[in-house]
């Protein structure tokens, strides 16, 4: 993959960014093409969300961006005069079985060589903060889905990252954790102002929590949209009602049909 540093004044305030990606995958005898051209950028504090079909490549997009698949074409440029810290946030929670929940909050602060009672300081006071004070000693196999994956996102800012990629985290969880969890995310992010980039197939999702939202064509996956969140934070679930994340409901739901009508035509 060619990473680069940025160097130029045109993208100040830019953490991480692609031009012109393509990628695409063996499937047989021939190449299937996944991503066409792709151009983004995630700013310092900004949270974009990507939205799209089923299989637009929208978790290709992640993972090339997080380093882990090579394009054949264009660029992914990290840092702002210096390397930047990213970090990659499944669907599946990948919290360690055999770690505590303490242990799990604060490995990426173990692995970055930070003393032992220095990280579970910061772990725990994230931990307290969200609901998980007097779970620092039990395993994943005695939490629930919903707090594993609230023990992965805590990890994930204990960590200190400058830009967090997450695909799907809330998907597997039911409409009560999953809203719970939404504003856990939101006043993590509020506390710590990281860039995030964050796959979602839940509109609603993706309005709540963002600052722009890209919408990705069918297959192979392209931009072919960005919308502004115009609702003010903090955003609370009863946002949802408000007249301003109606209307732009509807116009995502417009521009996906449309992404829709392409794929069965």
């Amino acid at each position: 993959m060619h990473l680069e540093r940025t160097r130029s004044s045109e993208t100040e305030g830019t953490l991480l960014s692609c031009r012109d990606l393509c990628v695409s995958f063996e499937s047989g005898p021939s190449r299937v093409p996944a991503l066409s051209g792709v151009s983004l950028e995630v700013k310092q504090g900004e949270f974009v969300s990507v939205i799209g079909p089923s299989g637009c490549g929208k978790t290709t997009l992640l993972r090339t961006l997080g380093g882990m698949i090579n394009p054949e074409e264009g660029w992914v440029r990290r840092g702002v005069n210096r390397e930047l810290r990213v970090l990659l946030v499944f669907q599946e929670n990948g919290i360690f079985p055999w770690m505590t929940v303490l242990e799990n909050a604060a490995f990426g602060l173990e692995m970055q060589g930070v003393k032992r009672a220095e990280r579970e300081k910061q772990a725990r006071e994230l931990l307290t903060r969200f609901g998980l004070e007097g779970r620092e000693n039990a395993y994943p196999r005695n939490l629930s889905l919903g707090m594993k994956q609230r023990v992965a996102v805590v990890r994930s800012f204990v960590s200190n990252p400058d830009v967090l990629l997450m695909d799907e985290p809330f998907a597997a969880l039911d409409a009560q954790s999953r809203s719970r969890l939404q504003q856990d995310l939101l006043a993590l992010w509020q506390l710590r102002r990281v860039g995030v980039l964050f796959i979602t197939h839940d509109i609603d999702e993706a309005i709540l929590l963002s600052d722009r939202i890209l919408v990705m064509s069918r297959q192979p996956g392209r931009i072919i949209g960005t919308y502004s969140v115009p609702l003010r934070r903090p955003r609370l679930p009863e946002t949802a009602l408000c007249e301003e994340f109606i209307e732009l409901k509807r116009c995502l739901l417009g521009e996906l049909e449309l992404v829709w009508r392409e794929c069965v035509a």
